[in-house]
């Protein structure tokens, strides 16, 4: 059955893009469940248009509508503030870089079709308390300020989310250090002196490497395949075939982005495809925007385990990845490691007891993490997610 979901929903995805009426709702469709299926992988809005083309009478296209215009209004919030944000950084000297939706959705053919969760911005990690600073006097709120995490986060007007990242890729990925040596190749953008761009070809590999991260652990939806496609069609003919080939290469990556490209040939060419890109595509159809939470634990518990195919050995790594942490996020947290590194066993033993001891809600989740997680289905994860090339 989710099949036919997906496959009526990339069909109007691709009615809306070029404009044209679709094919009817087929009688085994329940327009509620089109609906939540759409939900999950953030296209509900996309999907309205082409639906309205149909002259539907039913309660539930007034649901699509509502949406439809939720992502009218919040892509005209999202470009106030990024004006801002961007305006302020200029005015300070702070190096940055707008990333992910607000680069894509401008190549849509209207920019509240892809909608955004949040607004992504790359600052140079020397200038992350400067931002924040300079973020709290715009008016927002500080959510998240970690320096060995990968970004911090702002919000404002209750839904305007800023992710400020001090990382390209977050470091658990094995492609992380290639693809942030895109930092360090960021062009200057017209007419700017702090704002900076990435090139077409690194845009993408940023995009492979973003959407490689979140298959790898989890999954990924419709609508990142969507962004490819679109993107493909505006700049594949003059894209550096042979440089990008090259990077994809040195981050692990070339098998993998050769099948994205093949589903998006399969969903939105009609390219008929094999069976490796058919059980991608039905994987993706599942998985939702990023992944279900399953498919993340599952896959999880199957890596920890590795050759050995033992849970208990999984859940052991689990705890030894969970309560010792890498010196940069402990010294984060106890600043006194700055200065004397030496006493890092013994703030480990002291977080751990802390955890164990004090927050026995927190322990309980950490206990209970992989309970009723079935390894064999995580095992499926892996080796699936080695044939597409992660």
């Amino acid at each position: 059955m989710i099949k036919l979901y997906l496959d009526y929903t990339v069909h109007l995805i691709k009615c809306a893009i070029s404009d044209t009426v679709p094919n009817s709702i087929p009688k085994e469709i329940n327009l509620k469940d089109l609906l939540a299926f759409a939900k999950i992988h953030t296209v509900e809005n996309i999907i309205y248009l082409p639906l309205k083309k149909l002259g539907i009478k039913d309660d539930t296209i007034a649901f699509f509508e509502e949406f439809y215009n939720h992502a009218i209004i919040n892509d005209a919030k999202q470009q106030y503030y990024l004006e801002i944000i961007t305006d302020a950084f200029e005015q300070n000297k702070i190096r940055h870089c707008i990333m992910k939706g607000p680069v894509i959705k401008k190549l849509y053919p209207s920019s509240d079709m892809r909608q955004s969760g949040d607004l992504d911005i790359f600052v140079d990690d020397s200038n992350t308390e400067k931002c924040r600073d300079i973020m709290e006097r715009l008016g927002f709120e500080t959510e998240l300020f970690d320096k060995s995490a990968a970004h911090d986060e702002y919000i404002a007007d209750t839904t305007v989310v800023v992710e400020l990242h001090r990382k390209l890729i977050s470091n658990k990925c094995p492609w992380d250090n290639k693809c942030q040596e895109i930092a360090d190749r960021l062009i200057k953008a017209d007419g700017y002196e702090y704002r900076y761009e990435m090139s077409k070809e690194d845009y993408y590999l940023y995009m492979i490497g973003h959407m490689a991260k979140h298959m790898k652990y989890s999954g990924i939806g419709i609508k990142m395949f969507l962004d490819v496609w679109i993107y493909l069609n505006v700049y594949e003919n003059i894209l550096d075939k042979e440089l990008l080939q090259q990077r994809l290469k040195e981050c692990g990556l070339y098998e993998f982005e050769r099948n994205c490209v093949k589903l998006c040939d399969y969903w939105f060419n009609g390219v008929e495809a094999d069976d490796i890109i058919k059980k991608m595509a039905i994987y993706v159809g599942m998985s939702g925007n990023f992944g279900t939470n399953e498919q993340l634990i599952a896959g999880e518990m199957a890596n920890n385990a590795g050759v050995s195919g033992n849970a208990k050995v999984g859940k052991i790594k689990y705890y030894i990845k969970i309560f010792f942490r890498p010196y940069k996020y402990m010294a984060n947290r106890y600043k006194i490691l700055y200065k004397i590194p030496i006493l890092l066993p013994f703030f480990w033993v002291h977080r751990a007891l802390k955890t164990l001891l004090f927050d026995k809600e927190k322990a309980g989740i950490i206990r209970s993490r992989y309970d009723g997680t079935d390894i064999s289905y995580g095992q499926k994860l892996v080796e699936f997610k080695k044939n597409i090339g992660l």
